[in-house]
């Protein structure tokens, strides 16, 4: 069995004093306005990287997904099939390169820069926006960042659907160490020590009374988004048993659709999503 422990929404992170500086006075809400912003923040804040595109190993499954949501896109189809190089994400990652990669207004090669390097640039006033999950409301605070969460830009408007992330225990022995497994599982969802630990490190419940106690309590007002966003959230395809192999595929080439042929790059990994579904 495997049952999440903690949850997470992603929105979108923007550094308030930047946008200031650049004469930006609201989050951008499309594509072409995140553009247009980026290029603003290039002209008027130099040093600055405008938007972090992190598309590299670390996470490029999770970057490539939000983007391609707001397009219509994602990783599967209606039907729950592989869909990686549909018309959608194609002309996403198309958009991504001839706009923000091309143009200077992210990171030379975000094929090779992982998460961690974007929230280290946001938290150190470095980075003007970048997509974001609620880990970074303390990286920012820890750097006195003066900034602000909105929903993710879409192509035409904000995502009504965000991407979601669970972590998961799981157990795999059939027949094993029933009672202790028990003991351990009611102790690890126990309100008192799931609150503590959602506490202790700003996470997400996956519990109804913890949600309903962090939600109540005021004070987690910078979690408010999150938890406004997680019951509409898209999450990958857990419940497909060849997602690991596929999710490796992207983490390890996904990020070089901005660099060279969206077409091709997305085509070779349909074929191995294919392929790895097949062989499950």
């Amino acid at each position: 069995y495997g049952i999440p422990f903690v949850s997470s929404a992603r929105a979108f992170f923007y550094n308030k004093a930047i946008f200031a500086q650049a004469g930006i006075t609201e989050a951008p809400k499309t594509w072409d306005e995140v553009k247009k912003d980026a290029e603003l923040i290039k002209a008027k804040v130099p040093g600055v990287t405008p938007y972090a595109l992190p598309l590299g190993p670390e996470e490029a499954q999770g970057e490539s997904m939000m983007w391609e949501l707001g397009n219509g896109g994602g990783v599967t189809d209606a039907s729950g099939k592989y869909a990686l190089n549909s018309a959608a994400n194609v002309e996403t990652f198309s958009w991504l390169k001839a706009n923000l990669v091309d143009t200077g207004l992210t990171y030379p090669n975000p094929a090779t820069t992982d998460r961690k390097t974007a929230f280290a640039d946001f938290g150190a006033g470095k980075a003007a926006m970048l997509n974001g999950h609620p880990s970074l409301i303390q990286k920012s605070k820890d750097g006195k960042v003066d900034y602000a969460v909105a929903p993710i830009p879409g192509k035409a408007g904000p995502l009504k659907s965000t991407l979601g992330v669970a972590d998961w225990v799981m157990a795999f022995k059939k027949n094993g160490h029933q009672a202790q497994v028990k003991a351990f599982l009611d102790f690890a969802y126990n309100k008192e020590n799931t609150l503590k630990f959602d506490e202790l490190y700003n996470l997400m419940p996956v519990t109804q009374d913890t949600l309903k106690e962090m939600t109540a309590s005021g004070k987690h007002a910078d979690l408010e988004p999150f938890f406004a966003l997680l019951p509409s959230a898209a999450f990958y395809p857990l419940g497909d048993t060849s997602w690991d192999a596929v999710s490796a595929e992207i983490k390890k080439s996904g990020g070089t659709a901005v660099a060279g042929d969206p077409a091709a790059v997305l085509g070779d990994l349909q074929k191995k999503a294919e392929a790895a579904a097949a062989d499950k």
